[in-house]
């Protein structure tokens, strides 16, 4: 196969930024980098936003502007920042998260701790608590 100059060689996915390879003059390669698009958070009967790879949902949620409670301030000791996951994979879930959610029994496994989410893909959400709703402060702002 010939390439010209200029001619895209390959793309190489990383993590975070994409390595684009491009035939130079001197018959080399130069080197590129580009940011990968970040992935949009889907929050139902609200917006689409665009997160920083690794933020905690609900950070994200929060600074979208969106109404949130999370009253323990991100520990996954309240689970008032429950979040039902409509579509999406989220990262699977850590310890912390599963022995707090497996003492609410009534929760079905499409609910998750937003505290404990770090956004790394597209994800929709149902957010299931609202500091609005029932007149209090959201509570302290989680640590991220």
């Amino acid at each position: 196969m010939h390439l010209g100059v200029g001619d895209v060689h390959a793309r190489l996915p990383i993590s975070g930024p994409v390595i684009r390879l491009t035939v130079a003059e001197k018959g080399g390669f130069l080197a590129t980098r580009s940011r990968a698009a970040m992935p949009n958070v889907t929050v139902e009967g609200e917006k689409t936003f665009p997160v920083e790879p690794g933020k905690k949902l609900v950070l994200a949620i929060e600074d979208a502007g969106i109404d949130i409670m999370h009253r323990c301030g991100g520990n996954a000791r309240c689970t008032t920042c429950r979040v039902q996951v409509v579509s999406g994979e989220p990262a699977p879930m850590g310890d912390l998260e599963r022995e707090r959610l497996a003492r609410e029994s009534s929760l079905g496994p499409d609910i998750r701790l937003s505290c404990q989410i770090r956004v790394e893909s597209d994800l929709t959400v149902r957010v299931l608590n609202r500091a609005s709703a029932v007149g209090v402060t959201p509570g302290p702002r989680p640590a991220d």
